[in-house]
């Protein structure tokens, strides 16, 4: 297939995205990083990188040096990814907002979990990264809420888009108190706007669209992993039971995704164990990408090894698209990515190492590319 490429979209904004990709740590400051103890010395080694401005913005208002690396990683990134879609309009705008609209997912599922289980303002506004529509003033106003509720009114009255189905379940969330009714019906809504807002007949269309029906496989093969050991509520004949694992397996099923369909959730999701669910994806995309963590999440009995892999993989395909030319979105797709892993590790290995984490334990949890 020949795909159509608007140049005069992505000249201006590629070249200051490869500026601000110079700027990025390199490989070998996340090793010497790993090699100091403590916390005092890891503070002031990242004083002398981009983040400095932050950090000294944020130590004035934070007393830990955790929550200040924290506060300040999350402030750089956030600053960041707004700069980038301010260099772009048109096409090029449209689908800079796809690829940023993960973070008001993020920030909308954050404080509805803070609201749920009673988290105070200060604790729900850690997690939080303004880097999509919802910008900080919004998401302040939300976390000062005073329960789940009231978030969905307002986020009704502002007209955002992300209402719509929060409004649709509220009144079974109020009735059963499961928040996990909202955060499903989120998903759907926002993979589903994604996934439309990315079709197009350009390779720059392209690029993003792929990644994000990617990533919904990504998410749909991670709840199967998460299943495994789940009891179904049943009660009935045995016709009536099979209905009734259908209709419960189907609702945690998000639509759209590249190579996961619907009859491959439902019987997955009836598989034994993990092993008999890479059985049945040996063929696909991601078979031999879980395979590869098979063996260390034999010794550790944790899912957290697959997922990563699972991360890793989609990392590593997001930021490869950096290399599709110097005038194709794929610059500015590989650096929102490159940017992202950047403060993950960061994150990673400063609070690791200030717990007092084991080295192989760190490495890990990075996200290799």
């Amino acid at each position: 297939m020949t795909y159509q490429v608007k140049f005069e979209d992505y000249g201006y904004a590629n070249a200051r995205v490869r500026a601000m990709k110079s700027a990025l740590l390199s490989e070998d400051f996340y090793e010497h990083l790993m090699r100091i103890d403590d916390p005092n010395a890891i503070l002031e080694t990242l004083e002398k990188t981009p983040y400095k401005t932050e950090i000294e913005e944020v130590a004035l208002l934070k007393t830990t040096t955790s929550e200040i690396i924290d506060e300040a990683l999350k402030r750089n990134v956030a600053k960041t990814f707004n700069k980038v879609a301010t260099f772009v309009a048109g096409e090029a705008g449209k689908l800079v907002k796809v690829l940023l609209a993960r973070w008001d997912l993020h920030n909308l599922k954050t404080i509805l979990r803070g609201k749920h289980i009673g988290a105070n303002e200060d604790e729900i506004r850690e997690g939080l990264i303004p880097a999509g529509e919802l910008n900080e003033a919004l998401l302040n106003e939300l976390v000062r809420a005073i329960d789940v509720a009231s978030i969905v009114d307002l986020l009704a009255t502002w007209g955002i888009t992300y209402a719509r189905p929060l409004v649709e379940n509220l009144p079974r969330y109020l009735a059963k108190k499961e928040l996990l009714t909202l955060e499903i019906a989120l998903d759907k809504f926002y993979y589903e706007q994604v996934a439309r807002q990315s079709r197009g007949d350009s390779l720059h269309a392209r690029i993003v669209h792929d990644l994000m029906i990617m990533e919904i496989d990504i998410r749909n093969l991670v709840t199967l992993l998460r299943l495994q050991g789940v009891k179904f509520e049943l009660k009935g004949e045995k016709a009536e039971v099979e209905k009734q694992v259908k209709e419960q397996i189907e609702v945690l099923f998000v639509p759209g995704g590249k190579e996961i369909k619907l009859a491959d959730f439902i019987n997955l999701a009836r598989k034994k164990d993990v092993e008999a669910i890479l059985k049945h994806l040996r063929n696909t995309s991601y078979g031999s990408i879980l395979r590869s963590g098979m063996e260390r999440y034999k010794e550790t009995n944790s899912l957290s090894i697959l997922e990563r892999k699972l991360e890793e993989y989609l990392a590593q395909k997001a930021i490869s698209t950096y290399r599709k030319g110097p005038l194709c979105i794929g610059i500015i797709v590989g650096y929102l990515w490159m940017k992202f892993r950047e403060v993950v590790n960061l994150r990673i290995i400063t609070r690791c190492k200030i717990m007092g984490v084991p080295e192989r334990k760190i490495r890990e949890e990075l996200i290799f590319v």
